[in-house]
């Protein structure tokens, strides 16, 4: 059940600085580990020497090439992009452990992804993929994010007659 606490502003900033922490630090590491593994680093890769053309800090916020099929800098920033979800809903579960905030943070997150990838990229997000990921992540999280608040802990704190 949610508490006086979990309203007010102080706790709702805390929890969503330590969401998108966790969001982002997760994003990065899922990116920068499958570029890795798909030799994105080596000889020839987006990375490589001074024929590069690639930044490394921008994988999260990579909007262009998204999505499977697209290559393999594409596959990586796709691959950080679901898994950083997958995370985020472990967080809001043991962080913000309320039915009622549950998804109120998930799109919060998505939608200040969404903003930083403007800022960061300058430019809007284009392609079908990167929306329909996000989009449909969104609302899964959401909605699994909700039943796990409910399911795990707000119907275990209902005594039984």
């Amino acid at each position: 059940m949610s508490t006086k606490q979990d309203g007010e502003t102080k706790t709702v900033l805390r929890n969503l600085l330590i969401l998108l922490l966790i969001f982002y630090f997760s994003m990065y590491i899922v990116c920068l580990i499958s570029a890795a593994a798909l030799g994105e680093f080596g000889e020839g890769g987006s990375f490589s020497g001074e024929t590069g053309w690639f930044n490394a800090g921008y994988l999260p916020f990579w909007h262009s090439d998204c999505g499977v099929g697209e290559g393999d800098l594409a596959l990586a920033v796709w691959l950080g992009q679901v898994l950083a979800q997958v995370a985020l809903l472990a967080a809001i579960f043991l962080i913000v452990r309320s039915t009622l905030h549950a998804w109120d943070y998930s799109v919060t997150v998505s939608f200040l992804h969404f903003c930083l990838t403007c800022v960061v990229t300058q430019s809007a997000p284009a392609t079908w993929q990167w929306w329909v990921t996000t989009v449909v992540c969104t609302l899964l999280v959401s909605v699994a994010s909700e039943l796990m608040c409910y399911f795990l802990i707000d119907l275990r704190e209902i005594e039984k007659n």
